[in-house]
């Protein structure tokens, strides 16, 4: 594992003992999980700030923390500029349209409105297959992705992380629930957070500053203005944009498993919508 300082490895098993220790620590306060409500859905009391911050991460895995800066290099700054509309009409759509819809009903899985909207087991069923099958698949290529990054990097063989990051993550979730799902989620914000400043940091430091990153980001090509085009054929365009993340972004804050669980278990409307 050449590559690793002794520093290295304290931080990553501190990051993972840390998370194993949340868990613990939820299995055995409060009512210590000993109602389905309390470990699926918290008690439905959950507080706002922690439970915003575990939406974000749940959605920012490292796909996008890998995929977005690669995406950008590649291809220039419109896509990040870009996803900010269709991420905010996401929102919108989100907070106006379908968390007003589905939290009255008080679900625990947004599968149950199938059946309740089409008075069919078989559909709810169905929906939960499709749903669990695309959640598998996400959550494999989640894992995989850091673990490539983390082998390129220090020579950590994936064969290694991935059943290290698996098993503490199935752990703490076994132990505490909902909640140390959430406050897992919390702390990870913070770890990612601190990562992508002190990487901005030491990046505008190598060049200059700030202004020469852009200096040299114009030099090179990679500052675009937006592209209204209604070519389909074009890569990158606004109105591919609005579409495309106002549409992914609006399903997944809105109606996805991962976020109705998580503002169903707010215990108000007003906190769910914030």
């Amino acid at each position: 594992m050449a590559g690793l300082h002794w520093a290295d490895y304290l931080i990553f098993a501190f990051f993972l003992l840390a998370s194993l220790a949340i868990g613990v620590y939820h299995a055995f306060s409060g009512n210590k999980q000993r109602t389905t409500q309390e470990f699926i859905m918290a008690d439905r009391n959950l507080k706002v700030l922690p439970t915003v911050l575990s939406l974000v991460v749940s959605f920012q895995s490292a796909l996008l923390i890998l995929g977005n800066p690669a995406e950008v290099y590649s291809y220039g700054t419109q896509q990040w500029f870009g996803s900010l509309i269709g991420f905010t009409i996401a929102v919108l759509i989100a907070e106006r349209l379908l968390v007003p819809w589905i939290f009255p009903l008080k679900l625990t899985s947004v599968y149950e409105y199938l059946e309740m909207r089409y008075s069919s087991r078989s559909v709810r069923i169905v929906g939960a297959i499709f749903g669990i099958s695309g959640a598998l698949l996400y959550m494999g290529t989640a894992v995989y992705a850091p673990s490539l990054a983390l082998e390129a990097a220090t020579g950590l063989s994936i064969k290694v992380s991935i059943p290290i990051m698996t098993v503490v993550a199935t752990a703490y979730t076994a132990l505490g629930g909902m909640r140390a799902v959430i406050w897992t989620d919390v702390f990870q914000s913070g770890i990612m957070l601190c990562g992508i400043i002190a990487i901005l940091f030491k990046g505008c430091m190598e060049v200059g500053g700030i202004s020469e990153a852009f200096h040299y980001a114009q030099l090179e090509g990679r500052v675009f203005g937006f592209s209204t085009s209604v070519d389909p054929r074009e890569r990158l365009t606004v109105w591919g944009f609005v579409f495309a993340w106002s549409s992914t972004w609006g399903f997944k804050y809105g109606l996805q498993q991962t976020s109705t669980q998580r503002y169903s278990a707010t215990g108000s409307l007003k906190k769910a919508r914030l």
